[in-house]
Parts: C-alpha cells; structure tokens; sequence
C-alpha cells in the first residue's frame, strides 16, 4: 500500500471506498409478464436447434426474471476481467478514463449495476445499505489490518450453494479466515 499522508490517506480511503462498495454490489426475483408482449434482444441468439432469434415473446402470466448476476457480472459488458474482483475498474486515471466500458454505461442502475434494481421498483433501502456499507469499512480500514493466511498467495475460489460465496481453494465451505491486526 502507498504511503499517505493524513490527508491523502483520507482521500484515498473515501475514493476506495466508493470503488470497493460498487465492485462488492456487483440476485434477483422473479415477476410476472402483466400483458403479452415481445421483447427485443440486444444481440440474436441461436437455439439448441441452430434457430437465430432477436426477439423472446413472453406470454401473460409469465414468470420474468432480470439475471443481475449476470448482468454485474457479463463478460460481454464488462470485459473479460468481469469476474475478478477489481475495485481500481471505478476509479479514473489522470486522463479521466475509468475502467468501466461503453456497454456497460448504458445501464442506469446504480454506478451501472443493477444489484438495487431500478426504476419504480428500486430497492428503497439502497441508500442506507450503501451509506452502512462504506461508514463500516471506512473504519474497519483505518483501525486495522486484514491479511489472507498465505498472504497474496492465498487463492480464493468460489463456494457454490443458493448463493455463490468465496472460500479458500481447498476449503470446505464458504470461510475466508482472515489476520486482522490493530494498527497504531
């Protein structure tokens, strides 16, 4: 980690907090198509069958769901590092260049995911999960250290259950044991 000064460090910690929180919010429950209605593909697929479609209709009484994980997480949108945990793809360089692409700024979520959802069905406690999220690892970082029991070394994999969850490779079950020291 750079060295800062207080203020800096201040600065530094506020902006990768703000990267940290967009990169962790990177689920979703289903609805019911309320009309018949066609909905246009962004890119034609091909079916099992060789079939190419642009377009799904979906009848009334349909169950829709928004894949979000997906989406957060679509190498399409994103990149191909869009599964990798990379707060510093928020952050802008000198030139004002981010890390986030052109497809990806098209979605109107939240700093363009849709963890929270959107529109008229928002999560309404966005907000206060946002401002509780980056208000405790705000002080968590300034008061102490975290380290992976091997260090950088450490591998992390992913724990698939109802929900996908870290783990260290080798592991059973979703742990990520940390070191944590108090800093002086």
């Amino acid at each position: 980690m750079p060295k800062f000064n207080e203020d800096s460090r201040n600065s530094w910690v506020r902006v990768y907090v703000m990267a940290g929180n967009a990169e962790t919010a990177k689920a979703s429950r289903p609805r019911q198509a309320s009309r018949d209605d066609v909905i246009p593909l962004g890119n034609p697929i091909r079916t099992p069958g060789g079939e190419v479609i642009s377009e799904i209709v979906v009848a009334k009484g349909t169950p829709v769901t928004c894949p979000v994980a997906y989406i957060n997480q679509s190498e399409d949108l994103w990149g191909p590092d869009a599964k990798e945990f990379k707060p510093v793809r928020w952050i802008e360089d000198e030139s004002g260049k981010d890390g986030i692409g052109a497809g990806v700024k098209e979605i109107k979520g939240y700093h363009h995911l849709l963890t929270f959802s959107e529109g008229p069905r928002f999560c309404i406690g966005r907000n206060i999960a946002v401002g509780n999220f980056k208000a405790t690892l705000s002080v968590l970082i300034r008061n102490f250290s975290f380290e992976l029991p091997n260090g950088v070394d450490s591998k992390i994999a992913r724990h698939k259950g109802l929900l996908a969850r870290p783990k260290l490779e080798g592991e059973n079950g979703p742990k990520v044991p940390l070191v944590v020291k108090r800093l002086e």
